[in-house]
């Protein structure tokens, strides 16, 4: 029998680094933020980083005046949304997958510190095999 989890009703966090400096520190194995520049914060999914900056305070509105420029070192930061996974989800013996509708636009998967899968395409369908990263408990997805 499949059962579906809807994602969106976990309380996901964003942070927001210097490009490629998450890697280094291991903040996507240990879930640590100490040495993010930004965040962690709210982070609705789904969502854009840019809403969940803007509803934090961080962002002005960039379709006022000359805002958007103010908006410019977004896109200059690699971004990390983390989750916990409920271990009432996790069911020995049956596979599990991660399937996502749409990912923009280039990145990776990670669970529990090891990296499941990679993407690239905006509004392209995903999938990514979680079933062997797994624990029984406190399971940590980024992505």
């Amino acid at each position: 029998m499949k059962v579906s989890h809807d994602l969106g009703r976990l309380d996901w966090s964003l942070c927001g680094w210097t490009p490629e400096y998450w890697r280094l520190n291991r903040a996507v194995e240990t879930g640590t933020v100490a040495d993010a520049e930004v965040g962690p914060i709210p982070a609705p999914v789904p969502g854009s980083v840019q809403t969940a900056l803007r509803r934090a305070g961080l962002l002005p509105d960039w379709n006022l005046g000359l805002n958007h420029r103010l908006c410019e070192w977004v896109e200059n930061r690699h971004w990390v949304y983390t989750a916990t996974l409920p271990d009432a989800w996790v069911q020995p013996g049956r596979q599990h997958r991660l399937c996502c509708l749409g990912l923009d636009y280039v990145g990776s998967v990670w669970l529990n510190g090891r990296e499941v899968g990679s993407f690239m395409g905006t509004h392209t369908p995903h999938a990514f095999d979680l079933t062997a990263g797994l624990r029984p408990e406190a399971n940590r997805l980024a992505i």
